[in-house]
């Protein structure tokens, strides 16, 4: 039993250190490995997953943020605009999901599984043709902030924050995973200021999701706060990186870590 809990508390550090690593890197974290691997190798239920996932995203991004705005890679209004639109959709739609667990069971677990894998599919497919995109142009011009906000700007933020937080109060998805293709294609934000911008927009979301899961009894506070313990200075390590990285080299990891949480998805999907 004491190698058992051995194994369990390692296994618990070491994926904190490498989702860690990822999350301070890119802003991404808990929709594209945090809840597959609470799935698959902590073994936690779909819905657990999530809200698990939504508490260690919380404490991984308070530190991530805290980075990133030190590091001046936060475009602030637009990640203000973005918030106002998600974090409602995020606590109804946690809500709900959280009451619909009690009345569904395994049931809610499997669409969940669905769910997740496809936003990813998606996703992935959608960051792969701009990745080509960017690569056949030798040059891009990244969206430099003015003086007055545009009107049009805010409305598309809020737009697409409540879209996205529907997807993060169902699944975890949309931290990262999603915010930072729109902050890219729509917005114009450079890798840096993507990454800065999706992490500052991911805390806000998922501290509001980890509320809502938590008040419905859905979170595994020890396994968050093991794995968080282990993030730390994989979070310390991808922020300094994500600053120094080639744009092109950022992107290309964006995608990798996008492709990986893909094959793990779908291959335990019929499990």
């Amino acid at each position: 039993m004491g190698i058992g809990l051995l194994t369990s508390v390692l296994t618990r550090l070491l994926l904190g250190l490498g989702i860690g690593f990822t999350t301070g890197m890119t802003g991404m974290g808990a929709a594209v490995l945090v809840v597959p691997s609470l799935i698959y190798v902590v073994g936690l239920p779909a819905v657990n997953a999530v809200g698990t996932g939504a508490l260690y995203a919380t404490l991984a991004r308070s530190y991530a943020s805290y980075e990133h705005l030190r590091l001046r890679t936060v475009r602030k209004r637009t990640a203000f605009y973005i918030a106002l639109g998600g974090v409602p959709t995020v606590l109804v739609t946690s809500f709900a999901i959280t009451h619909l667990a009690k009345t569904m069971g395994s049931g809610l677990d499997f669409a969940l599984k669905v769910i997740i894998s496809v936003v990813i599919l998606v996703t992935w497919t959608f960051m792969l043709v701009n990745v080509f995109k960017s690569r056949k142009g030798s040059s891009r011009d990244y969206y430099v902030p003015l003086r007055p906000f545009p009107f049009r700007r805010k409305l598309y933020g809020i737009a697409a924050g409540a879209g996205v937080g529907v997807l993060v109060g169902s699944t975890s998805i949309g931290g990262g995973v999603l915010i930072i293709p729109i902050l890219v294609t729509v917005f114009g934000l450079s890798p840096n200021n993507t990454v800065g911008t999706s992490t500052l927009i991911s805390l806000l979301m998922s501290a509001t999701a980890a509320f809502a899961y938590i008040t419905g009894g859905r979170v595994n506070p020890s396994v968050a706060v093991m794995m968080f313990i282990g993030a730390i200075p994989g979070v310390w390590l991808g922020c300094r990186l994500s600053v120094k990285v080639p744009h092109r080299v950022l992107e290309g990891i964006l995608l990798a870590v996008v492709t990986i949480s893909v094959i793990v998805m779908f291959a335990g999907i019929r499990h």
